[in-house]
Order: structure tokens, then C-alpha cells, then sequence
């Protein structure tokens, strides 16, 4: 598959980085403190904002902004536990600053964090949770990313790895990739991870190969 493109904007969690195990940590603990089911927090809350998912499963709903601020707290210290997607700081390399943006369920500071503790060069915009009203499967992150590049939606490509990051890349105007086992229509393709994709720069854009 070849794809051109102005830029590519990037989901984080479960596209440039495997934080899997410390997400999944997270909220089974605050699943076990509302007594809920863990696996169906977890379910949920896979590329969706936090506040959403707390909203969801809180036991006492006035104590929403708490756990918010705990799940931030908690996600922001766990570094350690992410790793970086196989191939996904050489692609992110391959990329002229200018034209690459990531676009998370996280918030700002703590992804901002997560990506430069994994090697990752400071991204020259970052979209969070805390920088848009309405979280994915909504597309204003994607729209925001773009217009802070100066591009079309149109003429950009998503990588993502969530039905609800797919969505929202969907509705922006984006061409989306897949990243990992996620199945959606709509799609231009699908990877398993970086280390097969190739990223060209040139006057006009980019190029994007992958097999």
C-alpha cells in the first residue's frame, strides 16, 4: 500500500506506545474500588478520555473530578511501565517536524511526558483530552491537529489503534490506517506495528508505504 499525504497525525497509546499493562492497572484498580467489573472498564475506556469512562462507572458521581485527577496522577507516574510501539520512533523520525501531530485520550502534560521518556522527539503539536470539549469518536481532535498544521484534514493520514479513535479520524475526512488486531470499515489499511512502514518526505509530502 502507498498512501501520499501532507502530514500524519498519530494516536498515542497503543500506536506509538504499549502502555497496555499500566492503562489496564489503572482502571482495574478504580474498578475495584466502585466495584465494578474490571474487564468492562477496561473495555470501555480503551481510546476513549478518562472522564467519560469514570462518568460511566462511578459509584458516587460527585466524585468524578477526583478520580480524574487520580487516574491522571497515576497514568502521569507509570512511566516505566510503556514501552515503544516496534518501529514507531524511526517512522515518527522519518517525518519533517512540521508535518506530524499526535492526538490522544490522554491529557497533555502526562502524554507530552510519556512519548519524550520513549524517545520520541517533543511532537510539534499535541492534541489531549484536556484541549478538546469532545473527546474521540468525536473527530475535533483530528480537526484541531490539522488546522494546527496548516493542512486539510483530507490531506492527512490517521494511524490508529481503537474503534474510537478510527471513528473520529473517519469523521475528520482522514485516511486511516489500523494499528494492531482492530477491525473497522471504512479503513485504508491495517499494520501490525511500524516496522515494515516507510515514510518519504519530499517538497510536495509524504509518502507513506507499508505492506
Amino acid at each position: 500500500m502507498r498512501l501520499t499525504a501532507a502530514a500524519v497525525l498519530f494516536d498515542m497509546d497503543g500506536t506509538l506506545v504499549d502502555s497496555t499493562a499500566m492503562v489496564e492497572a489503572v482502571w482495574s484498580e478504580f474498578a475495584e474500588a466502585n466495584r465494578v467489573d474490571a474487564r468492562a472498564v477496561i473495555d470501555f475506556a480503551h481510546g476513549r478520555p478518562s472522564r467519560d469512562t469514570i462518568a460511566k462507572f462511578v459509584a458516587d458521581t460527585t466524585r468524578i473530578d477526583e478520580w480524574l485527577d487520580w487516574i491522571h496522577t497515576a497514568e502521569g507516574e507509570r512511566f516505566t511501565e510503556v514501552t515503544t510501539i516496534p518501529g514507531a520512533r524511526e517512522a515518527v523520525l522519518a517525518i519533517p517536524l512540521e508535518r506530524w501531530a499526535v492526538v490522544t485520550s490522554a491529557i497533555h502534560h502526562p502524554a507530552h511526558e510519556r512519548l519524550t521518556q520513549n524517545g520520541f522527539p517533543p511532537p510539534p503539536v499535541l492534541i489531549g483530552a484536556d484541549d478538546v470539549t469532545h473527546g474521540k469518536p468525536n473527530p475535533e481532535g483530528y480537526l484541531a491537529a490539522a488546522s494546527a498544521l496548516g493542512v486539510v484534514p483530507e490531506d492527512c493520514v490517521v494511524f490508529e489503534d481503537t474503534i474510537a479513535g478510527i471513528e473520529a479520524g473517519l469523521a475528520a475526512g482522514c485516511a486511516v490506517v489500523a494499528v494492531g488486531n482492530v477491525e473497522a470499515n471504512g479503513i485504508a489499511g491495517r499494520i501490525r506495528d511500524f516496522t515494515a512502514v516507510t515514510v518519504e518526505a519530499t517538497g510536495e509530502g509524504l509518502t507513506i508505504t507499508f505492506p
